[in-house]
């Protein structure tokens, strides 16, 4: 279960508790981290990579499957989709904890929805990237640096 839905639990719960003691509703809900994330479309070598920055942690998020279509090559989103799956189950073969503590943030995918997608750090992305075998990968890292 995910952060943002036991936060909506606990709200939830709350409200029920305030209004069976008919006391009024608090609007914490409003204040959750969740506003302070901003979201960007970035260009590498002229493909998109959707970021978000989290002002609280004061870091940026990379969008893993956008990543691995660049590394890649991938010719459309659902290749770069398929090879991150396959690379995720292989890394957690591995015992690799960079997959386990990637978070699911909600971008807007390609088809104009809000999708939990996997992101990662930039501290995460680097690990990541040295599981793939890329030519594009130095330059990448260059790019995700100066971003």
């Amino acid at each position: 279960m995910t952060i943002y839905k036991k936060l909506e639990i606990a709200f939830v719960l709350r409200k029920k508790i305030c209004i069976f003691a008919k006391e009024k509703v608090p609007k914490e809900r409003h204040s959750i981290s969740i506003m302070t994330k901003k979201q960007a479309l970035q260009l590498f070598e002229q493909r998109k990579v959707r970021t978000v920055w989290d002002d609280e942690q004061e870091k940026w998020y990379f969008s893993i499957v956008d990543v691995c279509g660049i590394l890649t090559d991938q010719p459309d989103y659902d290749h770069a989709r398929n090879y991150w799956k396959v690379l995720k189950h292989r890394l957690v073969k591995e015992g690799n904890e960079t997959v386990t503590n990637c978070n699911q943030l909600k971008l807007q995918a390609f088809d104009g929805k809000m999708r939990l997608t996997d992101v990662a750090d930039t501290e995460q992305l680097f690990r990541l990237i040295q599981s793939i075998p890329s030519p594009k990968a130095e330059p990448f890292k260059q790019w995700m640096v100066a971003a």
